[in-house]
């Protein structure tokens, strides 16, 4: 009896020990394992600092040899013997004629538990770095209607040329390009290179803008997409496309568009706007607030006096007869199914305006990010956010801010993401 709980207690001390002994292992496999990860951590900050360092200095005239300063600044944030690494740890740079910089990064962690159980005293680890200096196309469209007046117009100007500066030393791989918008849109600046003192010069166009008339938001939007120049990118590989952007900055909700309207038998592109005054007329839709005298509420067939079925002169909408924006969808807000109808009252139109309005935006911007170009929007002065987030590429790329005063701040978030990118 005494011999069976000797030998009891002596297999309870066996068990022990080899428990306490798997213990401690497992102890040392998760020291080493973690040492594994903080490596491996440490690697992947040293390949991209040196990657977005060679990036930047990609055009450098003074740097002769790009590969050794791209592998000298991974060395300087990963050195032999850093964390328990042996002194084999090597960087391998490679860079295209796009500015491209790819810099693949190997090491052996010292690891006495592996060479114990596998008489290995190394594990390996690596990381990939790469980065791209931004050549990008980047159009402002910005919104110059009457509310802006004043201290927003100048809070605009300010925060547009302070973005501009970012942007001052590569004009060479980089274009802009400039929509301001109010009834109308236009193209103040086409998408090109070089194009700092154009822009935000003292007497650049930026500083030229002035602040009156409605919000064509579609309009200015689809001038954009249009006439702005991007570059069609159509089956270009995406490590080797630019970067396509629109920074849209409002501050209020869309309150015109642009459709084709005929007038006394003749056919004309024209600017409608939602309003209630019965005194209220079409505008050039390529000029910020230029009226065309020709009032848009006497709708009809838009035919001439003699053969009208009209009491008079009068404006057809062809708008109306459109499959999305026209009768067929919105009539229960217009009180009629006839695109010709003569006389709808102003009431009408005016709430059918305000309807059509958001979505005709939203469908251009929608166009516009179908051909890979990013659109950032900013708003302010209780702008919709729902609005604004449907404009935008996603809730990431909306700002909305509580007034003129914080698009410095705003737009200086964006510059310093467009300025690099991280590929890998």
């Amino acid at each position: 009896m005494c011999r069976h709980l000797h030998n009891q207690k002596g297999g309870f001390l066996i068990l022990g020990a080899i428990f306490i002994a798997l213990l401690f292992g497992f102890a040392a496999l998760g020291i080493e394992v973690g040492r594994w990860f903080a490596v491996k951590a440490e690697m992947a900050k040293a390949v991209d600092a040196a990657s977005l360092a060679g990036a930047t200095h990609f055009t450098n005239p003074n740097i002769q040899d790009k590969q050794l300063f791209i592998q000298r600044m991974a060395q300087a944030n990963f050195y032999d013997g850093i964390l328990g690494t042996d002194e084999y740890t090597t960087f391998t740079v490679t860079t295209s004629n796009t500015g491209k910089v790819t810099i693949n990064g190997q090491a052996n962690v010292l690891n006495t538990v592996s060479k114990a159980l596998f008489s290995a005293g190394t594990v390996p680890v690596a990381a990939l770095g790469a980065a791209r200096l931004g050549g990008a196309e980047i159009g402002l469209v910005l919104d110059v209607s009457g509310s802006m007046y004043g201290t927003p117009i100048s809070d605009l100007k300010s925060a547009a040329k302070q973005f501009l500066d970012n942007f001052e030393d590569t004009e060479d791989r980089n274009k802009f390009g400039l929509v301001a918008f109010a009834h109308g849109a236009e193209v103040r600046y086409p998408l090109q290179d070089y194009y700092y003192n154009d822009l935000a010069g003292t007497s650049g166009y930026i500083n030229a803008l002035t602040a009156v008339g409605g919000t064509n938001t579609e309009y200015a939007l689809e001038r954009a997409k249009n006439d702005l120049g991007y570059t069609d990118q159509t089956g270009v590989p995406d490590d080797e496309r630019l970067d396509q952007y629109i920074i849209f900055i409002s501050d209020g909700n869309p309150t015109a568009f642009t459709g084709s309207f005929t007038r006394d038998g003749n056919e004309i592109q024209a600017v409608a706007y939602a309003s209630s005054d019965s005194s209220r007329v079409l505008y050039d839709p390529n000029m910020q607030s230029q009226s065309l005298g020709i009032a848009q509420y006497e709708t009809g067939d838009g035919l001439p006096v003699a053969s009208t079925a009209c009491t008079g002169l009068n404006t057809k909408w062809h708008v109306f007869s459109d499959p999305v924006y026209g009768m067929t969808n919105y009539n229960s807000i217009l009180g009629t199914s006839n695109p010709i109808q003569c006389g709808i009252t102003r009431g009408n139109i005016k709430l059918y305006v305000d309807e059509i309005i958001k979505q005709m935006a939203i469908d251009h911007a929608t166009e516009i990010k179908n051909q890979g170009i990013l659109i950032y929007s900013i708003g302010f002065g209780g702008m919709d956010l729902a609005f604004l987030n449907a404009i935008s590429s996603g809730p990431e790329y909306t700002f909305p801010a509580a007034s003129s005063s914080e698009l410095q701040d705003l737009l200086q978030i964006i510059a310093n993401r467009l300025k690099l990118r991280l590929l890998e």
